[in-house]
């Protein structure tokens, strides 16, 4: 494949090729397993005739419209399956015999071999100074065709989510038209380009979009900035997250990213949804202010009263590591963009984690044992968690990161029925339903 497009290539695609010998790789695969998973899915044939007959379909064959790896899809089928669970660390990817490895090899312009490997790190590696990667002749035409700058309406064609690139020498690939949205002299600039990233051109697409329509509506905006104020007798809680105006500013933000960051890729899909948006303008500012400020309340209220308590026990460092714990976990919680981070619908909750924060705090102090007796139901997740986000890297599927989140947030609702079961869950929360999920997210890549 051409240097220029390797790293736009998902490296969990590669896991999916060579199909004629899928099943000798699935074989050597569960041969591979540690003892204690591998005993279990003896005979090892009929386990992978199962598994070959049940995978989804498709996956093998199509490796773009992947949305797990192999290691992920084959560990869920077997615990649904077989009820086994397999994480995926467990897979001896690397000792796979090679001719069960695709051979990846990248081309220069001229369709030249400047490197290959098994190794799907070669995807991302740029750093030989044999790889070229001057862009091809066809790249650049279509970069002339495509590529404009400075666009303040929608003046040109509608974009296709790709582009094949034939060339006879690299091969066929795509890349990607989108706009983006750049800082030039304090003001934007909204250019059309082209990516060879479908993910980094998704996600500039959506600015740009966003910015084409701040232009749109720059008078509903601006009026919308006016109306985003926090209120006088708010104005102490937003010390903790910067001055009243840059929290008016998050607010004002946060409006323009949830109505207008939008994979639109024709002018008519566009100029409609403009005419469906109009009216939920200052509507979406006014619930976003309404469900933002009990939060900002809360969680000024709760650090007030865990600053009460440091004041008290500040000769106690026992206590004061107990309260400082808590005050960090308020802040993690709810960080400065906490309203750009979660959904509205999460907003309301935020409270709710907050005052079981609050209570927490004051009970701890009533009777110190019974609260580390709790504790201790819960930091064993919490440290699971940890090492989770610490391990996420860039070939992370997003599938294991959705599952990281809900995760995160399954784990502040048992919070809340250890350490104030009176604030009631949303869900059913319990340690065997944390430890099912925690290890449906260990199975994925």
């Amino acid at each position: 494949m051409p240097a220029t497009l390797a790293s736009s290539i998902p490296s969990e695609s590669i896991d999916w090729l060579v199909p004629g010998l899928f099943k000798e790789k699935i074989a050597a695969l569960i041969k591979g397993l540690p003892k204690k998973y591998r005993k279990k899915l003896v005979p090892i044939a009929d386990t992978v005739d199962i598994l070959l007959k049940e995978m989804p379909q498709g996956q093998g064959s199509n490796p773009s419209s992947l949305f797990s790896s192999l290691f992920s899809s084959l560990g869920r089928l077997i615990n649904k399956r077989f009820k086994i669970n397999i994480p995926a660390s467990a897979w001896p990817d690397a000792g796979l015999p090679d001719h069960l490895k695709a051979v990846i090899s990248i081309t220069n312009e001229k369709g030249k071999e400047i490197r290959s490997s098994r190794d799907k790190a070669v995807l991302y590696d740029t750093a030989s100074p044999q790889i070229d990667t001057r862009e091809s002749k066809e790249l650049r035409l279509i970069k002339k065709a495509w590529e404009r700058s400075g666009i303040t309406e929608w003046n040109f064609p509608d974009l296709p989510e790709s582009i094949v690139i034939n060339n006879k020498n690299m091969g066929n690939g795509e890349v990607y038209p989108a706009l983006e949205s750049i800082k030039i002299n304090n003001s934007n600039q909204i250019n059309l380009r082209i990516f060879n990233n479908p993910e980094a051109a998704l996600q500039s697409h959506k600015k740009g979009i966003a910015a084409l329509f701040s232009i749109l509506f720059s008078n509903d905006l601006k009026f919308l900035k006016k109306r985003i104020k926090i209120p006088e007798n708010f104005q102490k809680a937003p010390s903790h997250f910067g001055s009243a105006s840059s929290l008016g500013n998050r607010f004002y933000q946060t409006v323009v990213i949830s109505l207008f960051n939008k994979n639109i890729r024709s002018k008519k899909e566009f100029y409609s949804y403009s005419e469906s948006v109009s009216p939920l303008i200052l509507k979406k500012g006014d619930e976003l202010l309404k469900t933002s400020l009990p939060v900002i309340s809360a969680y000024h209220d709760t650090l007030l009263q865990i600053a009460d308590f440091e004041r008290i026990q500040r000769f106690n460092e026992t206590n004061m590591l107990f309260l400082n714990g808590l005050s960090s976990e308020v802040k993690r919680l709810v960080p400065n963009n906490f309203m750009e981070l979660y959904n509205a619908e999460r907003l309301p909750h935020l409270v709710r984690y907050l005052k079981a924060i609050s209570l927490r705090s004051q009970r701890a102090f009533i009777d110190m044992s019974k609260d580390q007796a709790r504790a201790s139901l819960v930091i064993g997740y919490t440290d699971k968690l940890n090492s989770l986000l610490e391990n996420l890297s860039p070939c992370t599927t997003k599938e294991k990161r959705s599952k990281v989140e809900d995760f995160f947030w399954m784990i502040e609702e048992y919070k809340v029925s250890v350490f104030a079961q009176e604030l009631k869950t949303v869900v059913p929360v319990s340690q065997k339903r944390l430890d099912v999920l925690l290890k449906k997210i260990e199975r994925m890549i």
